[in-house]
């Protein structure tokens, strides 16, 4: 089953999302990288994949069919969250955040407390945890974050010829991958996932791209307004010992900080492992209530 639909909003936004897997299975919302879109998870055409499992994947405002928001923050997100699940008529809920999707599964599981069961963090970045993050990331990364950083309000200007050619965008995240992913993307379906979601994530324009990539980004590089230690949930966080885009001391960092969490590391995996064909339906597995 997969199905693309649009929410309606209180405030008159629309929040565009998409559900796939078994109608009948446990809930787990997928929050999506910097930049993505609710295309990220890159499951193969066979529904078995996700046997059990209901996966339900949400553009976040100005990415993919999602309004944008102006005074978009951590706490629109878990009320557009929360939105979706009353929906879909779901109360209790696991988490699965991918690459900077992580902040935002962190901080939901910290505001909804008990509605959120478990939590899955794949590549996640752990900035305000590491002394020094630039230098446990690749050199776009970095580069990026560090604008985030330093000078956030022009950062939406420096992105736009990055997002204004999909096509051209996902070449540039290709070449700022390890050689584990470029490996991973030679598959040809793979390849054209990684396509369709940045064609997706920037399908309002370069404009509505850069200011959502920019205001994730400098949301993310902001101290976390919450204590890591203090989750109710337990947290499986997966990170390829390959990752050209993040080391693997932000995932040890977020193991040491997050008092109820289980680390797992994919040898010689990259970024995107954890969230194409069968090591996604693993991690899935993982979020669900033991």
């Amino acid at each position: 089953m997969t199905l693309a639909q649009t929410l309606s909003l209180p405030d008159g936004r629309v929040l565009s999302f998409r559900a796939q897997g078994d109608a009948a299975g446990y809930p787990v919302f997928y929050l999506h990288g910097i930049p993505g879109s609710k295309q990220e998870p890159f499951l193969p055409a066979d529904t078995e994949t996700l046997s059990g499992i209901r996966l339900i994947t949400m553009d976040r405002p100005g990415y993919g069919g999602s309004s944008p928001c102006e005074h978009y923050d951590v706490t629109t997100h878990s009320a557009d969250l929360c939105a979706l699940a009353d929906h879909l008529e779901i109360g209790r809920f696991a988490l699965f955040g991918f690459s900077g999707g992580g902040f935002y599964a962190l901080n939901s599981a910290h505001q909804l407390g008990e509605r959120v069961s478990r939590v899955v963090l794949v590549g996640t970045p752990a900035i305000p945890l590491l002394p020094d993050p630039l230098n446990e990331a690749g050199e776009l990364t970095a580069s990026t974050w560090q604008q985030a950083r330093d000078n956030p309000e022009t950062l939406p200007d420096q992105l736009r010829p990055l997002v204004s050619d999909a096509q051209g965008l996902a070449e540039t995240l290709l070449q700022a991958l390890s050689s584990a992913d470029r490996e991973l993307f030679a598959d040809p379906h793979h390849f054209a996932c990684h396509q369709d979601n940045m064609s997706t994530a920037v399908q309002q324009g370069a404009k509505a791209a850069a200011i959502a990539i920019a205001r994730d980004m400098t949301l993310m590089m902001q101290p976390w307004p919450w204590d890591s230690a203090r989750l109710p949930q337990a947290v499986h966080i997966f990170h390829g010992t390959s990752d050209g885009l993040l080391s693997t001391q932000h995932a040890q960092a977020l193991a040491e900080a997050i008092s109820h969490s289980q680390l797992e590391l994919g040898e010689g995996e990259g970024h995107y492992a954890g969230i194409c064909g069968s090591r996604l339906r693993d991690l899935c597995l993982q979020a669900l209530p033991q």
